[in-house]
């Protein structure tokens, strides 16, 4: 028993030896191992830490070069389109185009911007912009700067428009400034069309207003009954042109406002009522005012130039510059445009223009060229211009007892003269009645828009006060939509730049 106790014992002793052998062999192995592979794993990652390093680099490179395309790729789109949408001539867009780059892409930004290129050749504006980012990382690999460039096309067109100008050719037009209203006419009429490929798609119209509207050929299927003259009817005769003024006493188209609301809205025949002709009283009472009455002794003077001089029952009326219906023909337009001539008297209704202008691009009668409104093809625009408030004429004659001008609305009277008649068509005197055309001005702008009809409203010269602009300001469809144009190359520039935002623009590339 002792014995085997005594060999357990140095069997025990004999396997410790063992193992402590075993771990001191692996041990030495391990070390071995770790003497040898030391110096190949320093240089795998001597070799490893630089590509390491500059891919960080690199990726930080192109994330700053992508960074920069954006920005000078999304300048260059609002640069494009607002060169293409303001200006038509090739160095005028590219003016436009490097101003706005400038501002989009300060020059503090990182990549310096190296060129900018423009096209405008008829109805596609291309730009290219190149810009120059210095490398941070990749110039270590042999990259020190990359160029990043960006291309954007604009498509400029006119398609489904139609405009309706209303246009102030009152007596305070005289002289230069109804010259500058032809050549703002002419210029808007010529850019539409010169932007368009389609002229079939781009249709104008031109009312003319002073006091009173001259509705043109339609006037005769519009009114019940002629004027009188010696209790026989009178004789529509269409003017186009001075020369045609006739000195025999006829009518030549003007008609007289509808009563309210009517007078206001796109209200139908069959809503509102047929319209009544325009037809001044001669004034033997006053001789000096409008006694145009040759069997009764006065004096038919129709001259056009005669201003305020001028004898006719036709007073106040734009005789030879009738509306305009909506036409794609730009040569009857621009010969339309030739022909605007102020006309004196009577004073100054816009509502009354206004009214026509919403009539000329309403599908409905009287005109009937216009879309319907809710066609998606087109989009209906009115641009109103005046160069004075609504008002009546403040005249005030010796023996006539008027204290006005005739009107579409009639006379104001003191009541107590030979003429008769309605003493206050519109509220107890002038003043009231200039503040109810003046609103009802506003109800029609608004009206208007209602329907879809996008407005624009040019305030001309320094006449108007303050309530009044803020009335004109407050029509137009938003307040970049107003023009306050105080001289004569302001009318121009704003009718030019109407034309040029009324182009519609599509971008590509």
């Amino acid at each position: 028993m002792a014995r085997g106790i005594e060999v357990n014992r140095v069997m025990k002793k004999r396997l410790g030896f063992l193992k402590l052998d075993l771990f001191r062999g692996i041990k030495d192995v391990l070390l071995k191992y770790r003497l040898a592979t030391l110096g190949t794993i320093a240089a795998a990652f001597a070799v490893m830490a630089p590509v390491l390093v500059g891919s960080v680099g690199v990726a930080l490179d192109l994330g700053q070069s992508y960074h920069i395309r954006a920005r000078l790729c999304g300048a260059l789109d609002v640069a494009t389109i607002s060169g293409a949408a303001t200006y038509v001539e090739e160095d005028d867009v590219v003016e436009r185009v490097e101003q706005f780059i400038n501002i989009n892409y300060p020059s503090g930004a990182i990549g310096k911007v190296l060129s900018v290129d423009v096209e405008a050749a008829g109805e596609d504006v291309v730009a290219r912009a190149t810009a120059r980012y210095k490398t941070s990382f990749m110039r270590v690999l042999g990259v020190p700067e990359m160029n990043i460039s960006c291309k954007t096309v604009v498509h400029r067109d006119v398609r489904g428009l139609e405009v309706a100008l209303v246009l102030d050719v009152t007596g305070s037009m005289q002289g230069q400034s109804i010259q500058s209203l032809r050549t703002a006419t002419n210029n808007f009429i010529e850019i539409l069309y010169d932007r368009s490929s389609d002229p079939d798609f781009v249709k104008i119209g031109l009312v003319p207003y002073s006091v009173a509207v001259n509705v043109g050929e339609i006037a005769p299927s519009i009114v019940d009954d002629l004027p009188q003259y010696r209790g026989a009817d009178v004789e529509y005769h269409y003017v186009d042109d001075e020369d045609d003024l006739d000195a025999d006493v006829h009518w030549h188209g003007c008609v007289m406002a509808r009563d309210y609301p009517h007078d206001t809205y796109d209200d139908d025949m069959d809503e509102g009522g047929a319209w009544e002709p325009y037809w001044a009283p001669a004034t033997p009472a006053d001789g000096d005012d409008n006694d145009w009455d040759v069997d009764s002794g006065g004096s038919l003077n129709v001259g056009q130039s005669q201003c305020n001089n001028r004898r006719t029952p036709n007073l106040g009326c734009p005789e030879f510059n009738p509306i305009v219906p909506l036409t794609t023909n730009k040569e009857y337009l621009l010969k339309s445009a030739a022909n605007l001539e102020y006309w004196c008297r009577g004073g100054t209704l816009g509502n009354v223009g206004m009214s026509w202008g919403y009539r000329l691009l309403s599908p409905a009668e009287p005109f009937t060229e216009g879309a319907s409104y809710d066609n998606e093809r087109w989009q209906k625009v009115v641009v109103m211009m005046t160069d004075g408030e609504n008002q009546f004429w403040k005249k005030s004659a010796t023996d006539g007892y008027k204290d006005s001008d005739f009107s579409p609305y009639g006379y104001y009277l003191d009541g107590t003269g030979p003429l008769g008649g309605p003493q206050s068509p519109l509220g107890d005197n002038k003043n009231e009645g200039k503040q109810i055309v003046q609103d009802r001005f506003v109800e029609t702008c608004e009206d208007m828009k209602a329907n879809g009809i996008k407005v624009y409203t040019v305030v001309f010269g320094t006449k108007l006060s303050g309530d009044i602009k803020d009335d004109f300001e407050s029509c137009a469809s938003k307040p970049s939509n107003y023009f306050y144009a105080p001289e004569q190359d302001d009318l121009i520039e704003a009718f030019e730049r109407i034309s040029k935002e009324l182009s519609i623009i599509y971008v590509s590339g």
